[in-house]
């Protein structure tokens, strides 16, 4: 397969966030699709890590860096208030300058996240691929509409069957366009060969005790506090938290604090290899995204599941809208009550009582994954493009 796309990406990279991965990933795999892959980014002023985490079989990506002097430091792709408007117009003219200054790209598409650079770039005449991660909130809906009404915008993707259905019903995004994809894995950075045991040794974990462990960001949406509450009610099981800033670190002691939870260890952030570890050192990942917050009740596709999904540890995940469309209770994880401290100690003391079932889920959900990776993801775009 041969040809070429270009990833316009608004926003930092190296990045500690998972949109920052999800940007490379989807790199990488167009690459080993064989096309010539072209990243625009913004170096970032903060991480200084090679932004692409690339080794000797990673197929290489052409790398173009944004000067920041066009950047908004302050950012917003939203006009949710009159006061925002500065920043909005700052994101319109950015967003106007990267499109007219990338246009002369002769490539088969562009692969954007943000609807007002999508907008540009159909204006323009450019074949382009939006996608999409969350119901917009205030006007930026707008730009998602007009955007997918411009001819060259050939494909919208959407990361959840209910935001697809949302995507249609409230912003007339027109049906044919529309896809949904869920996020993905690189399943070759899984490795088979490390054991558990090896796992918790690299790490410096207790080997004398079952752990529970839960990776990623740490703000409410992710029902983190709720694992912790969980704590007090997981006697002799381990608990490691990996992620986070250290004002979510700070947020979660004092949880701790309240609640005397002994057996949690907050383990900061890690590096995305490290982080593997972490999982891979599991008896339980813990997926625990709170009810609460419209995002992860229908919108929401973890990256980390698919990651849990690989790493070959039963997975115990709050019964959201969102989750069902991967996961399957009692047959590739198990479900229990959001937002649920009670609920959530229950269904890990279910698969830790019962190695049966435990090592049933995680076998099927290894085998599930294989429909969940970046290349079978870019493959399917590639498809609806005819490329």
């Amino acid at each position: 397969m041969e040809g070429s796309v270009v990833i316009l990406r608004a926003g930092w990279l190296p990045t500690r966030q998972a949109n920052g991965l999800q940007t490379i990933s989807m790199g990488h795999a167009f690459a080993k699709l064989g096309f010539q892959t072209t990243l625009y980014y913004v170096p970032s002023p903060y991480v200084k890590n090679d932004p692409l985490r690339v080794d000797d079989s990673t197929p290489r990506i052409i790398l173009k860096p944004l000067p920041r002097a066009v950047f908004p430091i302050n950012k917003s792709f939203k006009l949710e208030k009159l006061r925002s408007l500065p920043s909005f117009l700052h994101a319109f003219v950015w967003s106007g300058i990267v499109s007219y200054w990338t246009s002369g790209s002769k490539v088969d598409f562009f692969f954007v996240r943000e609807p007002m650079i999508a907008w540009w770039l159909g204006r323009l005449g450019l074949p382009t691929v939006l996608e999409i991660h969350e119901m917009p909130k205030g006007r930026e809906g707008i730009f998602i509409r007009w955007a997918s009404q411009q001819t060259s915008v050939k494909l919208v993707l959407a990361v959840t069957e209910h935001l697809r259905a949302d995507l249609e019903r409230k912003l007339h995004v027109p049906s044919d366009k529309l896809l949904t994809l869920k996020n993905g894995v690189e399943l070759d950075t899984f490795s088979c060969s490390i054991t558990k045991k090896e796992a918790r040794q690299r790490l410096g974990l207790p080997l004398d005790k079952p752990l529970v462990v839960y990776t990623g960001q740490l703000s409410g949406e992710k029902g983190v506090d709720v694992l912790v509450r969980a704590a007090p009610m997981l006697n002799g099981i381990g608990v490691v938290i990996v992620g986070g800033t250290s004002l979510d670190t700070e947020r979660l002691q004092r949880v701790l604090q309240e609640i005397d939870g002994n057996n949690v260890t907050l383990a900061g952030f890690k590096s995305h290899s490290d982080t593997r570890l972490f999982q891979r050192a599991a008896d339980v990942l813990a997926l625990p995204h709170s009810m609460k917050f419209v995002q992860s009740r229908y919108y929401t596709s973890p990256v980390k599941l698919f990651e849990y999904m690989a790493a070959g540890a039963p997975i115990v995940a709050s019964d959201l809208p969102s989750h069902r469309e991967v996961i399957r209770h009692g047959e590739n994880g198990w479900l229990v009550t959001p937002d649920n401290p009670g609920a959530l100690a229950q269904g890990i003391h279910s698969l830790l009582d019962d190695s049966a079932v435990a090592q049933r889920l995680a076998k099927q959900a290894t085998r599930d994954v294989q429909r969940y990776t970046w290349e079978q993801r870019a493959s399917e775009i590639l498809a609806r493009l005819s490329i």
